[in-house]
């Protein structure tokens, strides 16, 4: 029925279940034909995690029969996001069980009052008034280390996840939109300015499709400014699972921001660490790479960092740093750097940053290609730096607090390699 009214004729949620089948034709008879393949997906540890904590609040005392018209939904839930059900418990969807849930709780309430063992565990905790409160106690500072937000507050009160000067860089930034651009922004910068009347998020601009839909996406044509935090593009590797549809896309992405770039003539008005601001119709020398032809550097002096990837040298310019790279072969994995600071052996950053801005991620490199990378990152308080190339894995989540997070679950050094600063 919603796939007849939407314009590409689709479901937009049937990603979920691919697992089945690539249409509803096809999920319809593998679900009856292969029962298995719906009781193994419903059957992880996530799904039993999600399943226990969903009713822990409620000490999982509940009539059952008061739960049935949830039921459809608890399961399209643990099917359709099998990998991901924990996520779920920190989102919106869950709201819909919530209402079958209460008045399955309450429903066991009124029928336990008028019970003997009401009376019999009501005089108990009369006779044991510390019982009662350790109970109680247990349970509310459970369900707060668990399910609540006090792990993620203190955690960020120990340890931000940001700093004073990161702050101060981004409010810069923002000075520089009039309020009557039309912007298009990536994840951290989406809530900030979601009071403007026109605001487009830029990983639907990467995968160059609307959120699940085989429908093509471009950003308007009146969008003349961009605020792009490059970090994205290490957390779109990350977010994009490894199934073939959605690697198509993120394959694609990088083409689409270069053609957004390139064929709409935007240019950097300003840039600081990985924040950039883009304007329509300016021309100016600011790049974030090249490909060049030739450099200065030795060959002698090169240094593979990685099978296929030799550092060559650096040069350290007034406002950045450029740093280049040679293939020495075609590549098909995506790197990324892990970059450390240090100051007399002391560690002032460790960070990781995409090569090329992810604007030219290491697949698309020929062979025996240079690559020069301008980054613009304050260094003055740093004498060193250890360069490792790496390849990341790992996902995208939610923390306690409703926060995105990325998790690395695996890093693979190929190499690296240290530069002593002038």
């Amino acid at each position: 029925i919603i796939g007849h009214f939407t314009p590409d004729g689709q479901y937009k949620f049937l990603y979920y279940y691919n697992f089945l089948g690539n249409s509803f034709k096809e999920i319809i008879i593998t679900a009856l034909t292969k029962p298995w393949l719906i009781i193994k997906q419903i059957a992880s540890w996530h799904n039993l995690f999600f399943t226990l904590t969903l009713f822990m609040p409620f000490a999982y005392l509940l009539r059952l029969k008061y739960l049935i018209p949830a039921f459809l939904i608890y399961l399209q839930l643990i099917i359709g996001s099998a990998n991901d059900s924990v996520l779920v418990l920190s989102m919106h969807y869950v709201s819909l069980l919530l209402p079958p849930i209460f008045i399955a709780f309450i429903m066991f309430l009124n029928r336990f009052l008028l019970t003997d063992n009401y009376l019999k565990l009501k005089s108990l905790l009369q006779l044991n008034n510390s019982l009662f409160i350790l109970i109680l106690s247990t349970i509310v500072l459970y369900s707060s280390l668990t399910m609540g937000p006090l792990p993620s507050v203190a955690k960020n009160l120990i340890s931000p996840g940001w700093s004073e000067e990161k702050l101060l860089i981004k409010k810069e930034l923002v000075k520089n939109i009039s309020p009557s651009d039309n912007l298009g922004a990536t994840y951290e910068f989406l809530s900030p300015m979601s009071s403007r009347h026109n605001l487009y998020s830029m990983h639907y601009a990467f995968l160059g499709k609307l959120q699940f839909s085989n429908t093509d996406y471009e950003l308007p044509l009146d969008v003349d400014t961009l605020l792009i935090d490059f970090n994205d593009f290490i957390y779109y590797e990350l977010q994009y699972p490894d199934e073939p549809t959605w690697q198509s896309y993120y394959q694609k992405g990088d083409d689409s921001i270069r053609k957004l770039i390139e064929e709409r003539s935007f240019g950097i008005t300003k840039i600081n660490d990985l924040y950039v601001l883009m304007k329509k119709d300016v021309n100016n020398n600011i790049k974030l790479y090249e490909i060049v032809d030739d450099t200065k550097f030795d060959e002698v002096d090169y240094k593979k960092i990685g099978e296929n990837i030799s550092f060559l040298g650096y040069e350290n310019n007034l406002d950045h740093i450029s740093l280049y790279f040679k293939s020495n072969s075609k590549l098909n994995e995506d790197y990324q750097i892990r970059l450390i600071g240090k100051n007399n052996n002391e560690e002032v950053f460790n960070r990781y940053l995409p090569l090329a801005y992810g604007l030219y991620p290491t697949r698309e490199w020929g062979k025996d290609e240079i690559i020069k990378i301008n980054y613009y990152l304050n260094l003055k308080d740093v004498s060193s730096l250890e360069l490792n190339l790496v390849n990341l894995q790992g996902y995208y989540t939610l923390n306690n607090l409703g926060t995105m997070i990325n998790k690395i679950t695996q890093e693979n050094t190929l190499g690296y390699v240290k530069i002593d600063l002038d």
